[in-house]
C-alpha cells in the first residue's frame, strides 16, 4: 500500500468515525489502549495502526474496515481479481466469490445473524428492533 511523503493518503474517514460517534481523540485512546498520539497520527494517515488495533476501532466504530479503509479494500480487491483473471482454473472457482463483495454497500451486522443455520428467538428481536429503528430514522428524513 503505497502512500506520498510517508502519508496514508485517506485518513480522515478514521475521523468523520470517531465524530459521528461523538467521541473524542482521548476516549478513543481509553478505548483502544493506545496513546492520544497515536490516534491522532492515524487520523492524520502518518502511521496506520496494527492489526488488534484495527479491529479495536472497528468495534469502537461500528464500522467494518472494509469501510473505514476503504481504499486499501478496494487496491486489495483488484490485486486479488488480476490474480484470479491471470489463471484459468482460478476464475471458473473464485471468481463469482469477488462479483458479490461491494465496498459502497451498507454494512448492517445483522446481516451477518441472517447467515446462521438456526436463529434465536432473541436473535430475531434484535433484527427487528433494528429494523424498526432504521425505518423510523428514514420515516424522519
Amino acid at each position: 500500500m503505497s502512500s506520498e511523503g510517508g502519508k496514508i493518503p485517506f485518513p480522515n474517514r478514521l475521523w468523520r468515525a470517531r465524530k459521528r460517534r461523538g467521541l473524542g481523540q482521548k476516549q478513543v485512546a481509553y478505548l483502544i489502549e493506545k496513546t492520544i498520539h497515536e490516534v491522532s497520527r492515524y487520523e492524520r494517515g502518518v502511521h496506520l495502526p496494527e492489526l488488534p488495533t484495527l479491529l479495536a476501532l472497528e468495534i469502537v466504530y461500528g464500522m467494518p474496515l472494509r469501510l473505514l479503509f476503504r481504499e486499501f479494500y478496494e487496491q486489495a480487491r483488484d490485486r486479488i481479481i488480476e490474480r484470479i483473471d491471470s489463471r484459468q482454473a482460478l476464475r471458473a472457482k473464485y471468481r463469482a466469490l469477488l462479483e458479490n463483495s461491494d465496498p459502497e454497500q451498507e454494512y448492517c451486522g445483522y446481516e451477518e445473524v441472517f447467515k446462521l443455520p438456526d436463529l434465536s428467538a432473541e436473535e430475531r428481536d434484535k433484527i427487528r428492533s433494528h429494523i424498526t429503528r432504521l425505518a423510523k430514522r428514514l420515516a424522519d428524513l
